[in-house]
This record gives C-alpha cells, sequence and structure tokens, in this order.
C-alpha cells in the first residue's frame, strides 16, 4: 500500500528545515575566515602546531599543551596544518617553544600563518555547524518545529555567536557542544529513552571536556535534571524505591562512561600518562624536557 500525501508530508517539512538550518548555520561561519587573528588564535596555532608535530613524532605526552585542555581546538588547528603545509612536523623536528621562533621558522620555509590560521579556523566552523545541526534535531522533538526553527534562526544569526565560531578559539566551540549533549539528554529522559539519544549525549559532553573545563558543569546539571524527573514521576504521595533510584542512575553511569571515553580517547596524552595529565591540567604547563611551553612564552 503506497504512502499517502499527509504521511509523505511532515518528513519532507522536517528534512527541508534540517537543510535550512545547516546553511543557515554555515554560510555566515565560511566567510571571511582569513581575517585578521586575534591574540589567543595567534597562541592557539602555535599550540595546534606542536600538538601536530607531537602526533607525528609520537611524542604523545606532548599533546598536551594547555589546561583547558583545547585538545579539540589542537585537532582543528592541526587539520589546517595536514591541509595546508603538511610538511610541517617533519621540518619543524621539534616543539616550538615560543611565537617569534615559530613565526621566524614560517617566514624561512615560506608559509603565510593567516593561511594556516584560516584552514583551521575552516574547521572549528565546519565542527560547530555540524554540532548544532545534529542540536536542532532533538530541538524539534521536544519543542515542535516551529519553535526550535525560530530558535536556531537565533543562534544562526546572532553576531557575537558568528564572531566566535569563526575563531580558532575554545568559546564558540564550547558552546555549541554543551546544547548539543543538553538536548540529547533531555531528548532522552523525556522523548522515550532512547539508547542512541544518550550515546549523541555522552559524546557531546566528552568532547566539550576536551575543549574547555568550565563544560565539566554538565555533569552535575543532567544528574539535577535526572533527579528532578525522578521526583516528579513519584508525584501522588509514591515513594521512591531503590529500582526507581538505579533506573535513573544507570544511564548517568553510561552517559558518564561515554564522556570519559570520548575524552581519553582523542587526547593522546591521557594514552600514555593518564593521571600526570590530569595533575598537569591544574598547573602551568611545561616541555617533558623542562623548557616552557609556548602558551608560558606567549603570556
Amino acid at each position: 500500500m503506497s504512502s499517502s500525501p499527509n504521511g509523505l508530508r511532515q518528513p519532507v517539512l522536517y528534512f527541508l528545515a534540517a537543510v535550512f538550518i545547516l546553511l543557515a548555520l554555515w554560510a555566515p561561519r565560511s566567510r571571511s575566515l582569513d581575517g585578521d587573528a586575534t591574540i589567543d588564535e595567534a597562541r592557539w596555532l602555535l599550540r595546534s602546531a606542536n600538538f601536530y608535530q607531537a602526533l607525528a613524532s609520537g611524542d604523545l605526552r606532548s599533546t598536551f599543551q594547555r589546561e583547558h585542555p583545547g585538545v579539540t581546538i589542537t585537532w582543528a588547528g592541526a587539520a589546517g596544518f595536514l591541509w595546508r603545509y603538511a610538511g610541517y612536523a617533519a621540518e619543524a623536528g621539534e616543539q616550538m617553544p615560543g611565537p617569534t621562533r615559530f613565526q621566524r621558522f614560517l617566514r624561512q620555509h615560506k608559509q603565510n600563518a593567516l593561511e594556516l590560521l584560516a584552514a583551521g579556523r575552516r574547521f572549528v566552523a565546519a565542527v560547530i555547524v555540524v554540532s548544532l545541526a545534529l542540536a536542532f534535531i532533538p530541538a524539534v522533538r521536544l519543542l515542535g518545529l516551529a519553535p526550535a526553527l525560530l530558535g536556531f534562526l537565533f543562534i544562526a544569526s546572532d553576531p557575537f555567536l558568528v564572531s566566535l565560531s569563526r575563531l580558532l578559539h575554545l568559546d564558540g566551540l564550547v558552546s555549541a557542544l554543551m546544547l548539543l549533549s543538553l538536548l540529547w539528554f533531555m531528548d532522552y529522559l523525556y522523548r522515550g529513552r532512547r539508547v542512541a539519544s544518550l550515546f549523541i549525549s555522552g559524546i557531546g559532553a566528552g568532547l566539550s571536556w576536551l575543549t574547555k573545563s568550565p563544560a565539566l558543569f554538565l555533569a552535575p546539571f543532567v544528574g539535577l535534571l535526572a533527579l528532578a524527573d525522578l521526583l516528579r514521576s513519584r508525584q501522588g504521595g509514591k515513594s521512591i524505591r531503590l529500582p526507581d533510584v538505579w533506573a535513573y542512575l544507570r544511564p548517568l553511569l553510561a552517559w558518564s562512561g561515554i564522556a570519559a571515553a570520548v575524552f581519553v580517547l582523542l587526547w593522546p596524552a591521557m594514552w600514555v600518562e593518564p593521571l600526570g595529565t590530569l595533575q598537569r591540567r591544574s598547573r602551568r604547563p611545561c616541555h617533558p624536557n623542562g623548557v616552557r611551553t609556548a602558551d608560558a612564552v606567549a603570556r
């Protein structure tokens, strides 16, 4: 039996809305990526170069570049180097200790720092757009098409968010990843408890933790959401039993495990020195040989 036109209309409408939001997000974030660099971006370009060199040389401990930790940014910056200057790691041969030497090296090898920065910015913008487009899906399920569409059009066009999304910097990316994680967790909690929703939320949380440490706020926040839903379900004088608590605690543990796995898998320093890497996050970073890193010199 063939589907009726009315049965097909809603999925087609949702698909067109998703494509529209994707284009609305990408259009302002893909323009003028070769604009002037901010001070922080110059530092992140250097950290990205050191991250790329550490990966290429197998010096995984040196993939620790900053206690933020900013790993997603250095992955994006390293992808920019791989695209525009793949031979950098071999030609540099070591971690660059500061911006002066780094800039001198690029000039000697006839490389334009702004072009490398623009390449990294493009990868950051792409990840932000994909993250927000994926966040649009649970927003539609939670709010309905019209409110979700209106809200994401504001996100797509807000000048402050657009500006942050076009930088090789942390804030635009961490905000998109936190929104992605939160909306998918709410989708899990309120729209059928799909395992896929919990999985996507956990991935978003792990990526946001790899970006900037304040994103750890997601952990107690989703815990409070789960607790509020548990209390709401027990309204009317129903007592809370141990199986009820476990039914909420189990997905929270799974969510935390997924996020932690992403945090470890995408930060190579955690593969070789997990405890040491976490301890170094609370101190001013140093090169394994005792040399102050690019960040310490650039301050």
